[in-house]
């Protein structure tokens, strides 16, 4: 229990952000050296999306947590682990998927001897003790109702045991992970690049077009997602390295900026020169869609000139 509260120092949230969001608001240039003693990582909500979608990767964000749990340790920084309820899961009763994330999380917790705050027990309380109602409570599928959202908050600081992370010797063996901001790669002097900015936060971004592309140097390892632009994404982004994949980035148009965080379901490994793409929309072979595209037709969103705004590559390193 912390007593006297919380003093929430930085908010790394990004809206339809999965476990990839993790390595890149730890990275150096982001959170990464911000001095603070405790780390609150909410992933379900999205990941539980990702997964009716058929798009999760259990395995990258069993790493990925791993990886973070490391990362806390060697900073004597506590950690929480939070699931925040969404509606899907209670409303598709003949959905095998529902409440799969909640269930890998609380697992996962327990196989590594971790924090977990499960907000459906939190919920499932008020709806039992309380006579709150299950459709009131949610403003989104995806979001609680905002005073209930407030008194969720309060609970998780409640529940916080501020002991540090376990000591490394304790922690699973897992793949280092980095962030990759395109900015940073040579050939960003020569690219087409735009920053675009809100009240919230800003970011220096890639724009791939159709029928150009961006190359640049990676350590050896695989390529788990992306932090990109979705309001100014409007095409297939397609990586070549020791291996191809390509995945819809559209599906998400807004005014200027939404940054987020996605996973890649199939990995791609690289090792040194790598290649970006923009494709038009369209049928490819073993293409991979997102959750806002993957049940909707290929041109519902396909408007534009094909473009894709890429701020960084999240990798798994592996070393040689």
């Amino acid at each position: 229990m912390i007593d006297g509260g919380l003093n929430v120092i930085a908010n790394g949230s990004l809206g339809h952000s999965q476990a990839t969001i993790l390595p890149f608001r730890l990275s150096p240039a982001q959170y990464g050296n911000l001095e603070f003693d405790h780390l609150v990582v909410e992933i379900a909500t999205n990941e539980q999306i990702a997964l009716r979608s058929s798009l999760a990767n259990f395995t990258t964000i069993k790493s990925i947590l791993d990886w973070t749990a490391r990362w806390c340790a060697e900073r004597s920084i506590g950690l929480t682990l939070v699931t925040m309820p969404e509606s899907a899961s209670y409303l598709h009763a003949g959905d095998m998927r529902r409440f799969g994330v909640r269930r890998f999380l609380n697992e996962y917790a327990k196989e590594r001897r971790l924090q977990i705050f499960d907000g459906y027990d939190w919920l499932d309380e008020l709806i039992q003790n309380q006579g709150a109602d299950l459709a009131a409570s949610f403003d989104t599928p995806a979001h609680i109702q905002t005073g209930l959202a407030h008194a969720f908050g309060v609970r998780i600081a409640e529940s916080i045991d501020p002991t540090p992370a376990r000591s490394k010797r304790q922690l699973q063996a897992a793949p280092d992970f980095g962030y990759v901001a395109m900015a940073e790669s040579e050939a960003w002097a020569g690219a087409d690049t735009i920053e675009r900015s809100t009240s919230i936060g800003s970011a220096q971004l890639l724009r791939l077009k159709a029928e150009h592309e961006f190359e640049l140097e990676l350590e050896r390892g695989t390529v788990v997602g992306t932090v990109h632009n979705a309001a100014g994404s409007t095409a297939i982004l397609q990586v070549d390295g020791v291996a191809s994949h390509a995945k819809r980035m559209d599906g998400h148009p807004g005014e200027k900026l939404i940054l987020t965080a996605w996973g890649l379901r199939t990995p791609v490994p690289v090792d040194g020169a790598t290649r970006l793409r923009a494709l038009p929309v369209g049928y490819l072979p073993d293409l991979e869609h997102n959750h806002a595209t993957i049940w909707r037709p290929l041109s519902r969103h396909a408007r534009g000139l094909p473009t894709v705004e890429l701020a960084g590559l999240v990798l798994a390193i592996r070393p040689r």
